[in-house]
């Protein structure tokens, strides 16, 4: 086990030492004259040396609720984060489009990376946008780059998996009556989430909508509006022209709001909550590309601080006490992995990489319907039909709306179950990380996602098809979890086995589904409740 030094982490709240007047930020005094390093600091010529108490890689949920309750524990912290900050401006003009995007959408892409959408190239060159789409063997994942994460990019679609199949993912220390009481709960209350209002459900751009539910019902189904973060009064303003333009009430609304709708962290929320202590810095842009232990206690982040077109301006080594691994599933096992290949974490377990899977998630159509569901379809994805029980395991099946324009006679599905089996994340040759996946790992889940919307249009009208773009493999998933899991690389509250003060606390944790739901709500409980155990466990002296 890595040992702190006898005496050195003491974080009862008036225990903080050696604190510069930027205390706030937890950043050490360097013992440096500003160009140069300590000669007993270990790092490489050029580096700048920054010494924090708490280091928290990722600004997404994990990252942000890990930072707000270290904070309210009295430790300062700093989230390194490689995506920008989007602050929504009065011109509306901060996010791209579905329908006309541009560079801000992808992390480095030169295309759109969303499923259904024409291969335009994007003008300019690559930048620090959105979303990256990662590929692997049978399967690509996306991820989201930004200050809040994966907030930015949600449909904010609030499901939390029924207890016996919840029960049947995660290991059985993990326990459903107090996360249903206490940790569900408590993200609830912070996410403040809303349902589609019946006004809102009634306008003329919901007939898509209004359709789903009719014939979802039809074919016998439990279906309706669920919990959602989102401000449905800033719908209301959109449908009633309040802004230039209409985003979400088009259906676009995947690539952030410019009206603010979307209860992104950065603005509702964890992050937002995390900052106002004054106890928490977060540094966007700032990419991390190497993690590992110090001699003597504590660990190390190699950051390189990039421009808006990915180009790395400056090297910095954090030092730090504790360090909170929530860059995505992704990203956190490729440091990890990284860090076992290049012995800097030399007692990682074998079970890094390991148990990681899609949601069991499927993007699927009904099409050749006799009514005009329209072109541009009104958001968010807030409907969903819950098939629990169904003969080839359960689904959840939103409705998603979305401006792909190629018919007027087509509803959209995107839907969640739960795999077989699991994959796993490697590294290829040159140190990213690459998903591997057999197809037949979330056949079941196909099958189910298939069957309940074959259904549907047995009872009413209709053809199951898919996407365009998604007829053929690899598929693709926007729900990556697993890669260090609860039980295996980890211990069953976020704890890196073979390591003291290093922690996982994002969607790494999740043994690849969150059954018959979108993540984000069980990933957030799971953060919770590892934060919690750590605060009182680990960082009382």
């Amino acid at each position: 086990m890595v040992k702190l030094k006898q005496g050195r982490f003491r974080v009862g709240r008036r225990h903080f030492v050696r604190l510069t007047t930027a205390g706030a930020a937890g950043v050490y005094l360097t013992g440096c004259d500003g160009d140069a390093p300590r000669e007993d600091a270990g790092i490489d010529a050029g580096q700048r040396l920054e010494q924090v108490r708490a280091l928290v890689i990722g600004s997404g949920f994990g990252g942000s609720i890990a930072a707000l309750r270290l904070a309210e524990a009295g430790v300062p912290s700093t989230i390194l984060e490689r995506g920008r900050r989007w602050e929504l401006t009065d011109d509306f003009d901060t996010f791209t489009t579905t329908q006309t995007p541009d560079r801000r959408c992808v992390w480095g892409h030169r295309n759109p990376i969303l499923p259904g959408l024409p291969p335009t190239r994007l003008p300019g060159t690559p930048y620090v946008g959105l979303l990256q789409r990662v590929p692997g063997a049978n399967i690509d994942a996306v991820c989201a780059a930004a200050v809040g994460g994966g907030s930015l990019v949600y449909s904010g679609i609030m499901i939390q998996p029924p207890r016996n199949h919840f029960e049947s993912v995660f290991p059985t220390g993990v326990d459903y009556t107090e996360l249903d009481s206490v940790y569900y709960p408590r993200v609830r209350a912070i996410m403040q989430p809303q349902t589609l209002p019946d006004d809102v459900l009634a306008a003329p751009e919901y007939v898509s909508s209004r359709i789903f539910i009719r014939d979802a019902e039809m074919a016998g189904f439990d279906v309706g509006p669920v919990p959602c973060a989102f401000n449905f009064e800033r719908i209301r303003e959109e449908l009633a022209d309040a802004f230039p333009f209409r985003q979400t009430t088009r259906g676009d609304y995947l690539y952030g709001l410019n009206n603010g709708a979307k209860h992104s962290i950065d603005r509702v929320g964890y992050l937002t909550m995390a900052e106002s202590t004054g106890m928490v810095t977060v540094a966007p842009q700032h990419q991390v590309v190497e993690v590992g232990a110090k001699d003597g206690g504590g660990y190390y982040a190699i950051a390189e601080i990039i421009d808006e077109n990915l180009n790395p301006m400056e090297t910095v080594r954090y030092e730090a006490d504790l360090l909170f691994l929530a860059a995505g599933s992704l990203n956190t096992t490729k440091l990890l992995l990284r860090a076992q290949r290049d012995g800097t974490l030399p007692m990682l377990n074998d079970q890094v990489g390991k148990n990681w899977g899609n949601n069991g998630q499927r993007i699927i159509a009904r099409g050749n319907l006799s009514e005009d569901t329209l072109a541009e379809q009104g958001g968010p994805a807030c409907i969903l039909i819950q098939d629990p029980d169904g003969p080839d395991g359960p689904i959840g099946m939103e409705f998603g709306p979305a401006p792909i324009g190629f018919e007027h006679n087509c509803l959209v599905s995107a839907t969640q179950g739960v795999p077989d089996r699991l994959g796993e994340l490697a590294l290829d040759e040159d140190g990213e990380i690459t998903p591997v996946w057999d197809r037949a790992y979330d056949a079941s889940a196909g099958a189910a996602a298939r069957n309940t919307l074959q259904r549907v249009a047995d009872a009413t009208e209709g053809q199951v098809m898919n996407l365009p773009g998604l007829a053929e493999d690899p598929s693709i998933t926007f729900h990556p979890l697993g890669g260090a899991t609860l039980g295996t690389a980890c211990d069953l509250h976020g704890r890196v086995q073979g390591y003291e003060h290093l922690y996982v606390v994002d969607s790494a944790l999740i043994p690849g589904s969150t059954p018959g739901g979108n993540p984000f709500w069980t990933i957030s409980a799971i953060a919770e409740r590892c934060m919690d155990t750590i605060v009182a466990e680990d960082l009382n002296p």
